[in-house]
């Protein structure tokens, strides 16, 4: 009998290891180097080159991890809420706590030079033009605004909101995405 599903397992588990350490590691500093990652991550240089051949590998990885991620969140919560609003809220704080893991994501533009990648972001970005419209026609968000503003503007927003909590850890971002993006596109 073979051990290659156990070893696969293993294998599976140590990548997941080594990219939960390169979060942690590229959070606190987002030109660390992949000797750091691997220190962190417990494992030796040439183990993280196994699964990593560069850091562009590595980010790429990360990049495709996040938005899997963000995917599964509005999945997750589009399931639990029928309300279009609270759906929206919850979608918005869930984009926001992501945010502190993958912030310096943003920072780097490896990732979205990769087409994958790119397309990927551009159909979340996608995405929540479509849950704006709605809210728009639905009287929650001012109609007479274009919705790609909206929409860029709520993107800015999200990114604003992860740069505020890392030197706010103690603020409600959430709260004050919430306040600034419903006061600013309330209906007239």
């Amino acid at each position: 009998m073979s051990d290659a599903p156990a070893k696969r397992g293993r294998k599976a588990l140590l990548r997941s290891t080594i990219m939960e350490a390169a979060v942690s590691v590229l959070a606190a500093q987002p030109a660390a180097t992949l000797q750091e990652v691997a220190a962190a991550a417990g494992v030796g240089r040439a183990t993280l080159y196994r699964y990593f051949p560069n850091r562009e590998a590595l980010i790429l990885a990360l990049a495709q991890a996040s938005l899997d991620d963000a995917q599964a969140l509005s999945d997750e919560l589009a399931a639990q809420h029928e309300d279009l609003r609270e759906y929206f809220e919850a979608l918005l704080g869930a984009l926001i706590a992501q945010g502190q893991r993958y912030h310096y994501l943003a920072s780097d533009s490896t990732a979205l030079q990769d087409p994958q990648i790119q397309q990927a972001y551009d159909a979340q970005l996608a995405s929540m033009h479509d849950l704006l419209a709605e809210m728009q026609g639905e009287g929650l968000l001012a109609a007479d605004l274009p919705t790609a503003w909206l929409n860029q503007w709520l993107d800015g927003l999200i990114y604003s909101a992860w740069q505020f909590a890392r030197e706010n850890p103690a603020a409600d971002v959430l709260a004050l995405t919430l306040r600034s993006f419903y006061q600013g596109a309330a209906p007239q």
